[in-house]
């Protein structure tokens, strides 16, 4: 009597289970709705993830340095690091700089960006 009992219950709970997964990707109107789910192989088996409500990925960190420090000497700049072995610095001038280099010292606000002048400023600039 138990095991008839126990093969109802599991079949009934059976049906049940797929009727409610059927419910979720069918729409209003009884036609299959296309999910965003994918499978993915795993040691226990196939699981299938939600790729609707995967979070998207941090943006990577900007590649300026903030370990470098940069000073303004004169026409140029110095950089210095920090370095488990003691200070490393270099000096460099406007015209030497890497971009990398270029980019740090224009961030840190030590090198003034040239902007081009608009045809509207070069057209005011030739009226009298």
């Amino acid at each position: 009597m138990r095991i008839l009992f126990s093969t109802v219950l599991g079949l009934v709970l059976a049906t049940t289970a797929f009727a409610q997964d059927e419910s979720k990707t069918r729409s209003e109107d009884g036609e299959k709705k296309p999910t965003a789910e994918r499978t993915l192989a795993t040691p226990f088996g196939e699981a299938r993830i939600d790729t609707a409500n995967v979070p998207k990925p941090a943006p990577k960190p900007s590649k300026i340095r903030p370990d470098l420090d940069v000073e303004m000497d004169g026409t140029s700049f110095k950089f210095i690091k920090k370095t488990p072995f003691g200070t490393n610095s270099w000096t460099r001038t406007e015209s030497e700089l890497s971009t990398q280099e270029r980019a740090i010292v224009e961030q840190r606000g030590l090198l003034k960006i040239e902007e081009e002048p608009s045809d509207e400023a070069q057209v005011a600039a030739k009226q009298p």
